[in-house]
């Protein structure tokens, strides 16, 4: 499988803090490959799984504290990590399902600035085929 992710960040106000204080701007584009598979089990169940590795080759960003300004250091492209996993039971017209997703990545460094995110994502969902 083949994936590609872009994500814009903005930032300007965080707990309690004048928004002219504290600005942070993020701007990134990924791209991967990846394994998924689906298993169909007896009984009417589905299950999915896959896994993406995620090469982020163009990060913009900066962050603004006052009149500091730090921008992302050049280095290294990091790596995003991405998987899913999904379970689906379906009958006659209708189908219920949850998808579980895990994103994590880490852009610049410890010595100068650096954001490290992950991000768990579980979602319901039901339906009815016509």
């Amino acid at each position: 499988m083949l994936g590609s992710t872009l994500m814009y960040l903005n930032i300007r106000k965080l707990f309690n803090t004048d928004p002219d204080e504290l600005r942070f701007n993020l701007l990134y584009i990924a791209i991967g490959a990846g394994y998924g598979y689906n298993w169909v089990c007896p009984h009417h169940w589905l299950i999915h799984a896959d896994a993406f590795a995620e090469i982020v080759p163009y990060v913009i960003g900066k962050s603004v504290i006052g009149d500091e300004t730090k921008h992302f250091p050049i280095q290294w492209p990091p790596v995003m990590l991405v998987s899913r996993f999904g379970v689906t039971h379906y009958f006659n017209r209708y189908f219920f399902a949850f998808n579980f997703k895990f994103n994590e990545i880490t852009i610049g460094q410890t010595s100068d600035l650096q954001l490290r995110t992950n991000k768990w994502d579980l979602s319901l969902a039901g339906g009815i085929r016509f």
